[in-house]
C-alpha cells in the first residue's frame, strides 16, 4: 500500500478512534428510561429540510419485496472497524442472509479508521461502513471514494452524575474525553461553549474505561454510545441519566455511512444498487419485527447485551428514530453535515455533496423496494 497516502488519511483521522465501540458492563435488571429532555435542538444554520427521493414508488412490505440478483461477482470485502455493537447488528443480518441466498461476503475488520480510509480507498475493501465524518475527512485527503448511503443512526449520548440535569451544570465538572481533538471532544465543547460551562476536561482512552470511571467516581460524566448507556443503566438504574445526544443539538450530524471505493463502483453499480436495496429491506424487517436482530445479538453478542436487548431494541427505534429505511443521504443533508465539521473546523471549507458522495445508487435501491413515508 501507498506509505504516503497512508499517513496522510492517519493524520486526518487520528483522532476518530473514539468513535468505537466500547465494552459495557454486565447488566443485571432492565434500564429505566431517562427522564431528563434532551437539550433543545439548535436551529439549523444552512439548507433546508431534506426531502424523499422523488423517483421512489411507496415501499411494499419487505417480506413481498424481491431484489433481483445482480449480473456481476457477488464476492465482495466489506470493511469496519474492530468490535461490535447493536448498530452494527443489521448490516450483520444483511450479510448472513445474503450468504445465505448465493452471495459472497466478507467482513474486514479494521483496528481504526485511518486503515479503513485505506482500505477502502485502495480497492482492498470495496466497501466499507465509516463514520459520516470520516467519510468527509478521506475524500478531503485524497481518498478514492464515494458516500452511498446512511445505515445507522448518530448514537453517541453525554451520560453523568444525576446531579447533572442541563448544560449548565456542566460547569467545574471532570469531563472525560477519549483524546483532545476527538470529533466528540470538539462536539460536546460547542455544547458547553455555547452553555457558557467550563468543565474540568481529562483524557480518558477508550469508552469503557471511562465508564469504569464513571462508576468509580473518578469523573462526573462522558460521551458514549447508546446501546453502552443501556448496559450501564442495567447495572447501576438511574445512577448516571443521559445529559445530551449529540443529534438533538448539532443539527447536520449523521451516524454510520457506506462507502464504496470509487473505481471499483463504476464498475460494480448493479451490484452495490443491489446490495443497498438488501440492506434497506433489513432495516425495515427489522423496524417492524424484532426477531432478527435478537436472533443475531444472541449469536454475536456477549451475554450482557442479551439480556439488555428488549431495553436497546426499544431504544434505538424510539429515541434514535431506528436505522435508516430510506437510506438517509440527500444532498441537503450531505450539505448540513459539511457545514457543522466546516464550523468546527473538523474539515476544511470547499467541499461540496457531488464531489463527497454519488447519490444515484440510493435512487436506483429506492426504485427497487420503494421508499417509506415519513422516514429517512
Amino acid at each position: 500500500m501507498n506509505r504516503l497516502w497512508l499517513s496522510i488519511v492517519a493524520t486526518f483521522l487520528l483522532t476518530a478512534s473514539a468513535c468505537a465501540p466500547a465494552a459495557a458492563p454486565s447488566p443485571t435488571a432492565a434500564p429505566a428510561r431517562p427522564t431528563e429532555k434532551p437539550a433543545a435542538k439548535a436551529e439549523p444554520t444552512a439548507a433546508a429540510p431534506a426531502k424523499p427521493a422523488a423517483t421512489a414508488a411507496p415501499a411494499a412490505k419487505p417480506a413481498e419485496v424481491k431484489v433481483p440478483k445482480p449480473a456481476g461477482s457477488l464476492a465482495i470485502k466489506v470493511g469496519e472497524t474492530a468490535g461490535l455493537s447493536y448498530s452494527r447488528i443489521p448490516s450483520r443480518v444483511t450479510l448472513e442472509r445474503l450468504n445465505k441466498d448465493g452471495w459472497k461476503l466478507e467482513l474486514v475488520e479494521l483496528k481504526g479508521t485511518d486503515l479503513i480510509a485505506e482500505a477502502v480507498s485502495s480497492g482492498e475493501t470495496p466497501l466499507a461502513r465509516f463514520q459520516f465524518l470520516d467519510s468527509l475527512r478521506t475524500v478531503q485527503a485524497g481518498g478514492k471514494l464515494k458516500l452511498l448511503m446512511e445505515d445507522r443512526p448518530e448514537e453517541f449520548v453525554v451520560i453523568g452524575k444525576k446531579e447533572i440535569t442541563k448544560c449548565q451544570d456542566m460547569n467545574g465538572k471532570r469531563y472525560a474525553v477519549h483524546s483532545e481533538g476527538s470529533p466528540y471532544a470538539t462536539m460536546s465543547a460547542k455544547w458547553m461553549n455555547d452553555c457558557g460551562a467550563k468543565p474540568n476536561r481529562l483524557v480518558i482512552s477508550g469508552g469503557e474505561n471511562r465508564i469504569v470511571a464513571l462508576m468509580n467516581g473518578q469523573i462526573d460524566a462522558t460521551f458514549v454510545q447508546l446501546s453502552d448507556w443501556i448496559n450501564l443503566d442495567t447495572q447501576r438504574p438511574g445512577e448516571f441519566p443521559i445529559i445530551m445526544r449529540f443529534a438533538d443539538v448539532l443539527p447536520g450530524l449523521m451516524g454510520g455511512i457506506l462507502v464504496a471505493n470509487s473505481a471499483w463502483l463504476e464498475k460494480n453499480r448493479e451490484v452495490t444498487t443491489a446490495y443497498m436495496a438488501e440492506s434497506l429491506l433489513d432495516n425495515r424487517r427489522i423496524a417492524s419485527d424484532s426477531k432478527p436482530a435478537e436472533e443475531a445479538v444472541k449469536k454475536l453478542m456477549t451475554e450482557a447485551d442479551v439480556k439488555a436487548f428488549a431495553k436497546t431494541y426499544q431504544a434505538y427505534q424510539r429515541d434514535l428514530g431506528g436505522f435508516p429505511q430510506n437510506g438517509g443521504l440527500t444532498a441537503d443533508r450531505i450539505q448540513r453535515g459539511i457545514n457543522l465539521f466546516t464550523e468546527l473546523e473538523l474539515v476544511k471549507p470547499g467541499l461540496a455533496p457531488n464531489q463527497v458522495a454519488d447519490l444515484s445508487l440510493l435512487e436506483g435501491a429506492l426504485k427497487i423496494v420503494g421508499s417509506v413515508a415519513g422516514q429517512r
